[in-house]
């Protein structure tokens, strides 16, 4: 009982330490777990400014689509009742192939551009949601040894109170077997 009694202090000291360093890491797993949503919010604003210049770009190509459309018309005007030399035509033809291009250029930058933004938004929430996961698990570890930590404490101070009844026993039982052999 005693032997018992002697390594609770032990227990209880590495139980304490075992609460700070949880603790800690605990604090670091939120810290970093701040920072992490901090970067989701940046990446959903920064989402949302894509959002904003995709729609910006859908605008400008459906003008440009129907710039192209009026010009095409406008060729095709010109071709049956005019005969217009080859170099009359040849810059409207141009044009519609520089703008052919150029639409073509900007729906693929909208593309990759959204799929960047999925990405990035998809690794933010699995990130985010393996921080909160760990820290749960983490909390919950702390209050699990927190609770140990405390039985152990009332059974060292149960055990420090026997001791001490203990102790004034025996002194009363040394006493009166003093007494008992002066007499």
């Amino acid at each position: 009982m005693l032997a018992s009694f002697k390594t609770l202090p032990d227990q209880v000291d590495d139980l304490t330490k075992q609460v700070c360093d949880l603790t800690e890491e605990l604090q670091c797993v939120k810290t970093e777990r701040d920072g992490l949503l901090s970067g989701q919010t940046r990446s959903e604003l920064e989402a949302q400014q894509f959002s904003e210049e995709i729609q910006k770009i859908q605008a400008d190509l459906s003008v440009s689509a129907q710039e192209e459309e009026e010009l095409r018309q406008q060729l095709d005007s010109l071709r049956p009742g005019q005969e217009r030399s080859e170099e009359e035509r040849s810059p409207l033809v141009v044009f519609l192939q520089e703008r052919d291009l150029e639409i073509k250029q900007r729906r693929e930058m909208l593309e990759w551009e959204h799929a960047e933004k999925e990405v990035l938004l998809s690794e933010l929430r699995g990130s985010a949601q393996s921080s909160a996961d760990e820290s749960e698990k983490l909390s919950s570890t702390i209050m699990s040894l927190s609770a140990e930590r405390d039985q152990l404490r009332m059974e060292l101070q149960t055990l420090v109170d026997k001791a001490t009844e203990t102790d004034v026993l025996l002194q009363s039982l040394q006493r009166r077997r003093t007494e008992a052999e002066d007499l």
